[in-house]
């Protein structure tokens, strides 16, 4: 068998499922019967939206996943009548991520809605794709006959998976836990059903009021390709969409304004705030974009609404630019000014897209600064296992060789312990300088942010049967940013305020090995 039809044979649809049905035209329900319009302008606009491309992000509970059932319903009521028959023939696709998903959650959703006694309905069970067929009685021998085809990504290659299908609509549930290559993947599979037996002549000028793509989500995290990807410039579907695309943002669910609460138990959104962190509700309750936070995070007194700038602050050229700098295969560098009142302004971050030796991070730093700050004096603060020997430079220091091709003023960090380290940046968070917190991040700085949020933490492992956090940081692609910031807080500090204020609260781990292919 070749690589393509190892490709093609990964995903493909039962015969029971792929195959047009026959209307049972003896079991047709009648439309007008059900009461299916939800509350909510904001729901009402987006089941309404013309637009091809459309998605609504909004809390829990908020109505999103039945108000796309009803949008897909809608997009099939106008589907031409069959010049074979007269009946309408529409087909829709509701993709979820997994099949464990679309069996828990998104199924029960539709048979809530639309119960299996309004038709039939084949397949959902073990990890296999399902198909609800229904017949409507639109008006007065009219009919439509509905298909929804239940479906989950998983494993399958993109492509191949899209490939599978013909339809009329597609509904993305969950959007933002989806791969962004599904929009242009799914998209040209629509507006291809009704079969070509079944349209009539002139139905190619109609098509697009029925061939729609639609997505739905709770508030993404920033690094969520839905967002976009800032380090990238890469502009997402909620950050700014492209003419085809529209994006319907629900009110939070306490706002005065939230939809779908008449459909919710008393205090739902009261609850869930008092049983949940304050990342958690921005995201789930206030529909406002965030971080996941995943495992223990390593600063809990970080607020990124507090020690983020909302306005830039301007460089200051008659004080150093501060650098701190991790070494290693991985080099970055963080830097930043201090205030007069002693606050931390973090300006930058300097984080090359891949990895470098000594010799050419530290041509590549100069160059970048040179660019940013023409003229700025400099020092770097850098890891002192950096000054230790090692054979992959015939025994030459890294901090030399850094030195000597960046051009910087170069100092140790005072240590590499981690309790002063992490010591260091604790005290400038709890700090305030003057009206202003004692450390603030540009938001220029998104690695170093995605860091304090979600990807900077404490790793798991079990002692004694029960699971703890581990001493040290998981090392991963934020804790370089990091170790640099560290460098940077305790570079320009009072490293002895800082060594006694630790040794009051006691040793956590101490880091004095530097291995150079990091």
């Amino acid at each position: 068998m070749s690589d393509a039809q190892n490709d093609a044979a990964q995903f493909a649809l039962p015969p029971s499922i792929a195959q047009l049905d026959p209307v049972d035209r003896a079991n047709v329900r009648p439309l007008a019967a059900l009461d299916w319009m939800p509350s909510g302008k904001v729901l009402r606009d987006f089941i309404m939206a013309p637009d091809p491309v459309t998605a609504i992000m909004g809390p829990w509970g908020s109505g999103k996943t039945t108000g796309g059932f009803i949008k897909g319903l809608l997009c099939s009521c106008v589907v031409p009548r069959s010049p074979l028959d007269g009946v309408r023939y529409a087909r829709g696709v509701v993709v979820r991520d997994t099949y464990r998903n679309l069996e828990m959650n998104v199924i029960p959703s539709w048979q809530e809605r639309f119960p299996p006694n309004l038709g039939s309905f084949k397949g959902g069970g073990g990890g296999e794709p399902a198909k609800a067929v229904i017949d409507f009685e639109l008006a007065p021998e009219e009919i439509l006959h509905l298909e929804v085809i239940f479906a989950a990504l998983g494993d399958h290659n993109v492509k191949t998976f899209c490939d599978g299908f013909q339809a009329t609509w597609s509904f993305l549930n969950a959007l933002d836990a989806l791969p962004p290559e599904i929009i242009s993947f799914m998209w040209p599979r629509l507006g291809r059903w009704p079969p070509p037996q079944h349209r009539p002549p002139d139905w190619k000028d109609h098509v697009r009021r029925w061939r729609k793509l639609f997505g739905d989500m709770n508030a993404p995290d920033m690094d969520n390709w839905t967002y976009g990807d800032e380090e990238n410039n890469k502009k997402g579907f909620v950050e700014c969409v492209p003419d085809r695309w529209k994006i319907f943002v629900q009110p939070g669910g306490l706002d005065p304004h939230a939809e779908n609460v008449e459909n919710l138990p008393p205090d739902y959104y009261p609850d869930l705030v008092s049983q949940n962190e304050e990342w958690w509700n921005n995201r789930f309750v206030h529909n406002k974009f965030g971080f996941s936070r995943a495992g223990s995070p390593v600063y809990p007194k970080w607020n990124d609404s507090v020690h983020v700038m909302q306005k830039e602050v301007d460089f200051d050229r008659n004080r150093k630019l501060a650098l701190g700098v991790d070494g290693g295969r991985d080099a970055c560098a963080i830097a930043g000014q201090r205030r007069y009142g002693g606050g931390l302004d973090v300006l930058r971050e300097y984080v090359p897209k891949q990895r470098m030796g000594a010799k050419q991070f530290g041509k590549w730093l100069s160059l970048e600064l040179a660019r940013d700050y023409p003229d700025a004096d400099v020092i770097a603060y850098l890891d002192p296992a950096t000054y230790n020997p090692n054979d992959l430079d015939d025994d030459a220091l890294w901090a030399d060789i850094f030195k000597q091709a960046s051009g910087i003023t170069c100092k140790s960090a005072p240590t590499n312990a981690l309790t002063a380290r992490l010591g260091a940046v604790n005290d400038l968070l709890m700090q305030f300088d003057g009206d202003r917190p004692g450390y603030q991040i540009s938001k220029k700085c998104r690695r170093l942010r995605r860091g304090f949020n979600s990807e900077y933490r404490f790793g798991t492992e079990k002692k004694h049967g029960d699971e703890v956090d581990t001493e040290a940081p998981v090392k991963n692609k934020a804790s370089h940013p990091h170790d640099a910031n560290q460098y940077l807080c305790l570079g320009t500090s009072d490293f002895q305020e800082v060594k006694a204020r630790q040794s009051r609260r006691g040793p956590r781990v101490e880091e004095t090995t530097w291995d150079p292919l990091g």
